[in-house]
């Protein structure tokens, strides 16, 4: 049956096979592997789809192989392969840990954390998700936010290595893994958490500078535009450096605004404005927060 699946140009026969080989099951993983080993683009879609519907069974077969298979994009199909099983895949999630540890391919990296990440039963590779999440570079890639949703997935088997982490963790790993216990509820920066929920510090860093000079006098969106040239001038910026128009710095707080559900300055239609009692209070975390978080970036916890 294999043999005719390797062969086979008629596609509805070929599903019909695939269907078969399921109800074999066990006893045709062997060969099926051997058919996706084969490189054959078309037979390897039927004989992955049959995998993923074997299961378990088909698991345990694929992580006694994965070591012994070099060839870049099989490995890679069969590791995805895992994926497509969800809770099956459970087996294999100790040789899952091995690769993400030894690999430095990130398309194979990607591969196994959805594969950890659709198991459900990925506890025993938390600390290899963790070691792969200080390592990335930054919080935005796909790798970095699978790990982010599998861990937290994982609630309260993965909190305590979190934690763990963060005793010598600094830069954006510590960022990375303060992110991650942040979406299992478990914030690092008490009463600053609203602003780090919301991962916009360039919009708080130019309210920083807006508000500082708000607190002074009212004053126009363009006579702020001049004066926050004139501090860039004299490197007197404290936390951004950026040039903008009047309408663009107006627009940049009043988005922060929205994003915090209220007005940060009194400015209306009028043309001069200050901060309003929210635009005081949030002025004050605001410069809380970012000094607590570049402290915690520059060094570890002691």
């Amino acid at each position: 049956m294999i043999q005719r699946l390797g062969e086979e140009r008629d596609m509805d026969v070929c599903e019909r096979i695939t269907e078969a080989l399921v109800s074999i099951g066990e006893p045709a993983v062997a060969d099926l592997i051997a058919l996706v080993r084969k490189r054959d683009i078309v037979r390897a879609e039927f004989a992955v789809r049959a995998l993923a519907n074997i299961g378990t069974s088909a698991a345990e077969t694929l992580a006694s192989l994965l070591p012994t298979i070099t060839h870049e994009r099989t490995r890679n199909i069969l590791v995805a392969v895992l994926a497509e099983m969800g809770p099956g895949a459970a087996p294999a999630v100790p040789v899952l840990a091995q690769m993400l540890d030894e690999t430095l391919d990130d398309q194979l990296a990607l591969y196994v954390v959805m594969a950890l990440w659709s198991c459900d039963a990925a506890a025993p590779a938390i600390p290899a998700l963790i070691r792969c999440l200080r390592a990335r570079e930054s919080g935005e890639d796909q790798i970095a936010i699978l790990i982010g949703r599998t861990l937290a997935q994982l609630r309260e088997q993965a909190i305590p290595a979190l934690q763990d982490a963060l005793t010598d963790a600094v830069g954006t790993e510590r960022e990375l893994i303060e992110r991650t216990l942040a979406i299992l509820g478990i914030s690092q920066s008490g009463k600053w958490a609203y602003l780090e929920d919301m991962q916009c510090d360039d919009l708080i860093a130019i309210f920083i500078e807006v508000g500082d000079l708000l607190e002074e006098d009212a004053i126009s969106w363009r006579k702020l535009s001049a004066l926050i040239e004139e501090k860039e001038r004299e490197g007197r910026l404290a936390f951004a450096d950026f040039g903008m128009s009047p309408n663009s710095l107006r627009n940049y707080v009043t988005d922060l605004g929205t994003k915090l559900g209220c007005s940060l300055t009194t400015h209306g239609e009028k043309k001069k404005g200050g901060l309003s009692d929210d635009g005081r209070r949030v002025l004050s975390n605001a410069n809380a927060y970012l000094q607590a978080k570049a402290a915690r970036r520059n060094r570890p916890i002691t």
